[in-house]
């Protein structure tokens, strides 16, 4: 079943996203040491997932599957919100790491948000589904959920790997741009 996030799935939403992008190549980069790469994503997703509207698929009472969707324009989180997950960043990283990691994640930032068109499209900022879960179809029901949900060209920005599997939902690529800093190369799609 897909439906919006309760308040009450925060933890399990954040869980299925950190472990889902644990190992994605952006993560990687951003995240170098993989010892605290998980708790930190968690701490991060659990504050990012209020930028957007968040989709669940569940069965049998667990949380298998995540969209979050964007409105495309900048975040309107105010800066305390993000606290928490500076002070988890500091505690699991220290403070030479954080400071790379920030300044990495700085860049993606910058660039995902100056690939984004000036219309203010749909996003799908975050598509997760729990690694054992995953090549289910969870994740193409969440896009179809979200496509019907949100009206209009919908927009995503993604890595090389997973070209692929967007067109095969209805994507075409835009346009490439680096993330910067040696990070990866992202593709922005339209629908």
């Amino acid at each position: 079943m897909i439906r919006s996030m309760s308040p009450a799935d925060r933890t399990a939403v954040a869980a299925v996203l950190a472990d889902a992008f644990t190992e994605h190549e952006l993560f990687v980069w951003a995240l170098p040491d993989a010892t605290t790469r998980r708790d930190v994503l968690a701490a991060y997703f659990s504050v990012e997932m209020l930028n957007g509207e968040v989709r669940v698929h569940e069965q049998d009472g667990q949380i298998l599957g995540v969209a979050v969707w964007l409105d495309g324009s900048e975040p309107s989180l105010p800066q305390r919100a993000w606290l928490p997950v500076a002070r988890a960043a500091l505690r699991l990283l220290g403070p030479v790491s954080i400071a790379r990691t920030l300044y990495r994640g700085w860049r993606a930032d910058r660039s995902v948000h100056r690939s984004r068109p000036d219309t203010h499209p749909p996003v799908l900022g975050w598509l997760a589904v729990s690694p054992p879960a995953q090549g289910g179809g969870i994740g193409r029901a969440l896009v179809k959920d979200g496509i019907e949900h949100f009206p209009g060209d919908a927009y995503l920005e993604c890595s090389a790997s997973l070209i692929n599997y967007y067109s095969r939902l209805g994507f075409s690529p835009v346009k490439s741009f680096p993330l910067g800093a040696g990070g990866p190369v992202f593709t922005a799609m339209s629908s």
